[in-house]
């Protein structure tokens, strides 16, 4: 009787769930340029909108660990990388798992690393865990990291000691932001525009951008201009969402310099502040569906 219950009141709970995010969603439809309701409200009742991101499967890949006083090592194939010691493993681990399956070929938050040519200059800004940085730097002349948090800067310090002591990545434990902000209202002092961090540390001119900066992104196109003048960037690639109307406004703006740009395939359903409390009665949050990855060649 008590099992009977309790899946009465787990299901109960689960329909509550779905019929909050259904007003939810259509309070907000009109603030996302990307919803398809329709295609949402087919699956809300199915339980399938928690899965990041829509068509791609959560599959597990076969990690190795071993601790060290450093932190978590973690191993995938041949890639072997630095996890902080505040991240407890299993976060470590689900992190990884995650951009793993990012990074796999279809997946719309994949960069289209493929087309970094032997000898260019790669700016990585938002390098995080640095999983990419392996996949271009046997074959890149040099690469400039930029990672504001402090303890995936050190991580990345001791991922890529090799590298970085033949001079073949630049590590800044910086992030970026607008010419013009206010620095002072973030949490994160060194933040800087992108033609100051060029200046200051005397840094060559990227063949080719990759960014993920958590809703900088278009701080930091904007701080391109005069290096997108002197055409000296290739290739960009730039995440689009972090911001309801960024895959437009960085679209817009880079066209104005020649080339031609893409966006990946697919979207991203997320909540912008965690799914972890939808469906309570404490606070609703914004469900969001947004082109992912956008590719400009110059």
């Amino acid at each position: 009787m008590w099992l009977i219950k309790s899946n009465q009141l787990k299901s109960g709970r689960k329909m509550l769930k779905n019929i909050l995010l259904l007003i939810n969603l259509l309070v907000h439809y009109r603030k996302e340029p990307f919803f398809n309701l329709t295609f949402i409200i087919r699956r809300i009742f199915k339980n399938q909108l928690y899965s990041y991101p829509l068509g791609t499967s959560n599959s597990t890949h076969k990690i190795e660990t071993r601790e060290s006083d450093n932190g978590h090592w973690l191993k995938f194939n041949d890639i072997e990388l630095l996890y902080p010691m505040t991240m407890d493993i299993e976060n470590a681990l689900d992190n990884f798992n995650s951009v793993i399956t990012e990074q796999t070929p279809l997946h719309p938050h994949c960069y289209n690393l493929e087309l970094i040519q032997p000898g260019w200059v790669i700016y990585d800004i938002g390098t995080a865990e640095g999983y990419q940085v392996f996949k271009y730097i046997k074959k890149v002349k040099k690469a400039i990291l930029f990672e504001p948090d402090p303890e995936f800067y050190n991580c990345l310090k001791l991922t890529f000691s090799n590298e970085i002591s033949e001079g073949k990545i630049i590590l800044l434990n910086y992030g970026i932001r607008g010419k013009y902000s206010d620095n002072n209202k973030t949490n994160q002092p060194n933040l800087q525009p992108l033609e100051y961090l060029i200046e200051k540390f005397h840094l060559p001119s990227p063949d080719y951008i990759k960014a993920d900066i958590e809703g900088n992104e278009l701080h930091l196109i904007h701080s391109l201009e005069p290096l997108l003048k002197n055409n000296s960037i290739a290739i960009i690639e730039i995440t689009t969402y972090h911001r309801p109307n960024d895959a437009f406004e960085i679209r817009k703006y880079l066209t104005n310099f020649g080339g031609q740009g893409t966006y990946s395939n697919g979207y991203i359903f997320l909540n912008i502040d965690g799914w972890d409390n939808v469906g309570s009665f404490r606070k609703l949050y914004q469900p969001v569906i947004r082109k992912v990855l956008y590719t400009h060649k110059f």
